[in-house]
């Protein structure tokens, strides 16, 4: 069970607690009602809630309106055009913005996935100094990830061509 919430921040671990008792609760009234032969039509648009608040920790991105508020993927699409070809200045500017972008997000110092994203990202860019404090921050956060350990060999390889 502790494994379950090894990587996760603390206030995702309480909304996937809350979010257990809401949901049974929410399973109790719904057997009440169909009992009672109530209407159950107003419940249930309260379902919705406890499965939000479970699959917050995974959502990647979120569309409001025309604004798409997109967490990793995003960097990670643009540091693979760009790893596969760095003389793309409109790629290379756009993955920068993006980086930018997702530094800025909060709660990305507790993800080892964003760290990550933005390690390879500068790795990709050519800045290896920032990659590898990023590598160092993302160990600390999730240091069981394997794909750390690759990027952080694909990076030695880079410094020493270069």
């Amino acid at each position: 069970m502790n494994d379950l919430f090894k990587n996760m921040p603390s206030y995702e671990t309480i909304l996937v607690i809350m979010a257990i008792p809401l949901f049974l609760i929410l399973i109790f009234l719904l057997i009440w009602c169909v009992i009672k032969k109530r209407t159950i039509t107003t419940l249930l648009p309260f379902f919705l809630l406890p499965i939000i608040m479970v699959a917050y920790p995974a959502i990647k991105s979120v569309k409001v309106g025309n604004i798409v508020i997109d967490n990793t993927s995003q960097v990670e699409k643009l540091t693979g055009i760009v790893s596969n070809n760095p003389g793309d200045t409109v790629a290379v500017a756009k993955l920068k913005n993006a980086v930018v972008q997702l530094k800025n997000t909060k709660g990305v110092e507790q993800s080892g996935n964003a760290l990550l994203a933005i390690a390879n990202a500068q790795i990709a860019i050519g800045r290896y100094d920032s990659a590898s404090l990023y590598l160092n921050k993302a160990e600390k956060v999730a240091p069981g990830m394997e794909r750390i350990d690759s990027s952080r060999r694909v990076l030695v390889r880079r410094i020493k061509l270069k």
